[in-house]
């Protein structure tokens, strides 16, 4: 059961959103991303709330070596209709790129699509701030 600031985010928040604004009640229009250590709670809200979130993107970030097993089970309990669109940016000399390859084997192995775009740089905004544009057209793509 999911609970804390995940569950506050996911249900708590997008609840409220969707009292008090005009907003699309569906998944495809939804999505979350993260930068570092947040594109690791991205990826943990939309698998444990896939019903709620239909893209994930993620820049530099990751999960851990011991989180790899709760996302498996979490991708093994959801439809592949659920499964979340996923695109990963990280740059080669990152320090995070372990932590990527953790959650990209977890895909893998949970044979979930995903896009992993990896280009030179660090972890920091030179390397970043080229790749927004892209990155927010391509959580619009989804609503075509």
């Amino acid at each position: 059961m999911a609970q804390g600031y995940h569950r506050a985010l996911a249900i708590d928040l997008v609840s409220d959103v969707d009292e008090k604004f005009c907003t699309i009640k569906d998944r495809r229009y939804r999505g979350v991303g993260g930068i570092s250590h947040g594109g690791g709670i991205a990826a943990c809200m939309v698998f444990q709330f896939p019903e709620t979130f239909g893209s994930l993107g993620i820049l530099s970030g990751g999960i851990a070596s011991q989180e790899k097993e709760t996302f498996a089970v979490w991708i093994a309990s959801t439809s592949a209709d659920n499964l979340p669109r996923v695109r990963i940016d990280v740059g080669d000399r990152d320090g995070i790129l372990p932590l990527t390859q953790n959650l990209t084997r977890v895909l893998d192995h949970s044979q979930v699509p995903f896009t992993l775009n990896v280009g030179a740089g660090d972890h920091n905004w030179t390397f970043w701030s080229p790749r927004m544009g892209s990155y927010l057209i391509w959580f619009v793509e989804a609503w075509e």
